[in-house]
């Protein structure tokens, strides 16, 4: 496998949040913006991984992105050989390529490689099971586009057979129902094969997450991700179809990767049960950072990494532990409002930006 890293020499934003209209010329390695809250800092990382995944990490609706009283948001990025164009306004989204657009965003999802930690990213580990799936969902498509067809598939027949359930008046009038049985078969089918991937995913993931939590914490816990699906990996259908009355009485699909979690244990407990919020915080981050690791075995690119307040919660050794395991061709983003936050040990070929009201000012650059 031929792997190549993943980095951006320029990135500019127009009408962006709180931009006007900016452009940032970034360091090979390792970049630093510094600011007080709410001056911009976040939005830097948010459009790069907007580009990656053509969505925000912060909100779900499209709008709020829109710098207030304009009809668009526009982000342009450039690699040393692709220039990436994103517009979003009310009417939607739009990609080009190299000048060329893009139809169909699935083809586009994941083309420009980032792994992302934010303050929220805790919620992975301490938070409902609606985050995790959502983790499931976002790192298989960037692995296997092909998937996200099967997402969508499986949300559509999902759809179908819950409102066919709402339909029918009777148990028996449903469980004999020709277009709730064939909408049944279909989605144990779609169900199985997400539930494989998920599990292979999950344990790849896994087996990287376990040596770098210890190399980060150093606390002799031994994290390992659990598979939790709503069904048994046998005969999705018959499940299915035995749980046909429960569905009818709640008007709802009860079984299915909808209802899917994962856990992190230490040994056989949850791990959040016991762990304190610094050991939360570094399992998180040892998992995006397990992340990195699959992306560049499995796909043979090195992601960029997006740190957003990440260094104000870590002491020496956590920092340098972080950075370490980074190969030393990533390209990284840290955001902090203090540039004294960051050990100076760590702060070697780097760039620093100072972001004040959206406008940036460069004090560094080697």
């Amino acid at each position: 496998m031929v792997h190549s890293t993943m980095s951006i020499t320029t990135l500019s934003l127009k009408y962006m949040r709180v931009y006007e209209a900016t452009s940032f010329s970034f360091h090979p390695r390792l970049n630093v913006l510094t600011g007080d809250n709410a001056q911009g800092k976040t939005t830097v990382l948010e459009s790069i991984y907007y580009l990656s995944y053509t969505r925000s990490h912060r909100t779900s609706s499209d709008k709020e992105i829109i710098r207030t009283d304009h009809a668009f948001a526009k982000i342009s990025a450039n690699t040393a050989d692709t220039l990436y164009e994103l517009v979003v306004s009310p009417h939607g989204k739009t990609v080009k390529v190299n000048g060329a657009p893009v139809e169909k965003l699935s083809a586009f999802v994941g083309d420009l490689s980032v792994v992302m930690f934010a303050p929220e990213d805790l919620d992975l580990i301490k938070g409902p099971p609606k985050g995790r799936r959502q983790f499931m969902n976002m790192q298989g498509t960037h692995q296997n586009r092909g998937l996200m067809g099967e997402l969508s598939r499986y949300q559509t027949l999902l759809k179908d057979r819950n409102h066919r359930i709402k339909q029918v008046s009777t148990l028996e009038a449903l469980q004999n129902d020709g277009l709730f049985q064939v909408l049944t078969q279909r989605l144990a089918s779609s169900a199985e094969t997400i539930m494989m991937q998920r599990k292979a995913f999950l344990t790849a993931l896994s087996t990287r997450l376990t040596p770098i939590y210890q190399a980060i914490a150093q606390d002799g816990l031994v994290p390992v991700i659990q598979y939790v699906p709503s069904m048994a990996f046998y005969d999705h259908a018959t499940q299915l179809r035995n749980m046909i009355p429960r569905d009818f009485q709640t008007k709802t699909t009860n079984l299915g990767i909808h209802r899917d979690d994962f856990l992190i244990n230490h040994l056989t407990e949850d791990f959040k049960l016991h762990a304190s919020q610094g050991q939360i915080r570094s399992l998180a981050i040892a998992l995006k950072l397990a992340l990195v690791d699959w992306m560049r075995d499995v796909k043979g690119v090195t992601p960029m990494v997006l740190l957003d307040d990440v260094f104000s919660e870590l002491d020496v050794h956590r920092q340098n532990a972080l950075l370490k395991h980074l190969d030393e061709r990533t390209q990284v983003f840290i955001t902090t409002t203090d540039l004294n936050l960051i050990k100076r040990e760590n702060l070697k070929n780097y760039s620093h930006f100072t972001i004040n009201q959206g406008k940036v000012q460069v004090d560094h650059y080697e």
